[in-house]
């Protein structure tokens, strides 16, 4: 999560040393009206249904000087309740003042929205706002995952923490965050007693078509094959280049050990070899996974194609655990699917779907070595993930 994305949350750009508990929600909806919830609190987060009701908002008017933007958002909507609508109406104020903030794949800030709930006395009959850039919307029933905390330590390294606890908890619970809109939530004032302060995700859709490959391969660049689409599966030769890879260093702990290799090789792109060269991110990330006669992985390794400009005088990783290797021209049998169940489950349906086809084909699969490829980052948009087989016929 950018740094800027926490100083958004701001209505006060003042912070206070204080780690206290988050205030009760209980409580903060016995003074003022809360939005229609049910609740199912976790060690980590708490899981709500939010249920579909109105909501007034407004865009933030600079995104350079969110912190102002921020403050002009929350005074036009005061005005809204306070009698600047058609009715001349004085709604009572509600909690939480909800900020959206809308990202794109870099998890850099677009735009930023703050609203107000609309009280349960004028979901029917709500007044219009007189100031067109206040607007009056209808949510739908959505899941939220909510993380609380307390204190007015409102500063940039604090948000980014919540923000991480929540994704980690998340993921180890094996939900994809949604990482395109994201949402703060302040049921208090700050500095003035117990605060609360939230941090909100919603899941990534877990279904969904996978993104294209021919326009993935526009934006990024992508190893060169010829392509050869099938009905149950692609066939592909991918032909020979250079790829810099590192092995999982535990395979009991996939999830870990899978982030520790992603990082070495981000590391290794981003000027740790020795021409101190900043390589561009190619598409996919390709892991091999060896098995035994079982079944069984027994080692993973994970690597990144090195972009043509980098074929011919390829820089050397100063890790001695990334090693460059040139993989010779294969065919190979690529099965494509979307959406955000990145679960064990999921990849077990998808190989034995390939496995079927190849075998229907007259193809059998070469077991001994399956290969998965990640072309689009979990829970921005679109998504594309592959099975790959080589085949035990060539």
């Amino acid at each position: 999560m950018v740094k800027g994305l926490v100083l958004c949350c701001l209505l006060v750009a003042a912070s206070y040393a204080s780690s206290d508990d988050p205030a009760s929600l209980d409580e903060l909806c016995k003074k003022y009206e809360c939005p229609p919830m049910d609740r199912f609190p976790g060690s980590d987060y708490e899981t709500r249904t939010v249920y579909g009701a109105k909501w007034v908002g407004t865009d933030l008017d600079d995104m350079s000087d969110i912190p102002g933007s921020t403050v002009r958002a929350f005074w036009k909507l005061f005005a809204y309740i306070s009698g600047s609508n058609d009715q001349g109406a004085k709604i009572d104020m509600t909690v939480p003042v909800v900020n959206q903030w809308f990202m794109n794949e870099y998890s850099q800030m677009k735009q930023g929205r703050m609203n107000f709930y609309i009280p349960q006395q004028y979901q029917s009959n709500t007044p219009a706002p007189l100031d067109p850039e206040v607007t009056v919307e209808m949510w739908d029933k959505v899941t939220t995952y909510d993380r609380a905390f307390g204190g007015d330590n409102r500063t940039a390294e604090k948000y980014t923490s919540e923000f991480a606890a929540l994704t980690g908890s998340m993921m180890a619970d094996e939900i994809i965050p949604e990482g395109l809109v994201v949402m703060t939530a302040e049921y208090t004032r700050p500095g003035f007693g117990k605060q609360r302060s939230e941090v909100v995700m919603m899941a990534a859709p877990k279904t969904g078509d996978p993104a294209s490959l021919d326009e993935i391969c526009q934006k990024i660049e992508c190893p060169s094959a010829d392509r050869y689409p099938g009905k149950d599966f692609e066939k592909r030769t991918l032909h020979s280049a250079k790829w810099v890879g590192v092995d999982l260093e535990n395979i009991t702990d996939i999830n870990t050990s899978a982030y520790k290799a992603f990082r070495k090789l981000y590391a290794y792109i981003s000027g740790a070899n020795d021409k101190g060269a900043t390589i561009d991110m190619t598409s996919p990330v390709v892991s091999k996974w060896f098995m035994d006669a079982e079944y069984k992985v027994t080692r993973g390794r994970m690597h990144f194609y090195i972009p043509s400009k980098y074929q011919a005088d390829t820089p050397l990783p100063l890790d001695s655990l990334v090693t460059i290797e040139t993989w010779d021209e294969m065919t190979t049998y690529d099965l494509a699917f979307g959406g955000n169940d990145q679960s064990e489950a999921k990849y077990t349906e998808m190989v034995t779907k390939l496995s079927e086809g190849m075998t229907k084909a007259g193809i059998k699969p070469a077991t001994h070595l399956l290969m998965t490829a990640e072309y689009t980052r979990p829970g921005y948009g679109q998504q594309r993930h592959e099975v790959i087989f080589l085949s035990d016929n060539e």
